[in-house]
């Protein structure tokens, strides 16, 4: 049994192949690292202007940005672990104000990991 994680990202072929983990913790760090990426990016297209120093209201990007933390928050406590371990899949969709939806996964397979050696061979 291992897990894999992936997105998809604007910007990445929509069937990139997955990483591939022998561990819920190496699994959950490299969700976690991309979903770090995700909310930075989110922030870095806030202008400002609605959002300064954090009084009055959040724009659509900080908004996006806040349900990042909601999923970070998920996987630190530990909901997204036991969640795996019960559905053997967890993602988030994140919908920001401009441009596509963007989903982060992680889904336990229950072949063995030497099936993702050849690049591209397993699908999900």
């Amino acid at each position: 049994m291992h897990l894999h994680v992936g997105s998809n990202a604007p910007g990445y072929l929509p069937d990139s192949v997955p990483e591939c983990f022998g561990d819920l913790i190496s699994a959950l760090d490299a969700l976690r690292t991309e979903l770090r990426f995700l909310q930075a990016d989110f922030y870095e297209r806030c202008d400002g202007e609605e959002c300064p120093g954090g009084a009055g209201e959040a724009c659509g990007w900080c908004e996006a940005a806040g349900e990042v933390e909601a999923a970070l928050s998920a996987i630190a406590d530990g909901d997204a672990a036991r969640h795996l371990d019960e559905e053997q899949e967890l993602g988030w969709t994140f919908r920001p104000p401009e441009g596509p939806d963007v989903h982060h996964w992680c889904a336990r397979l229950g072949t063995s990991a030497d099936a993702c050696a050849p690049a591209g061979a397993l699908t999900l």
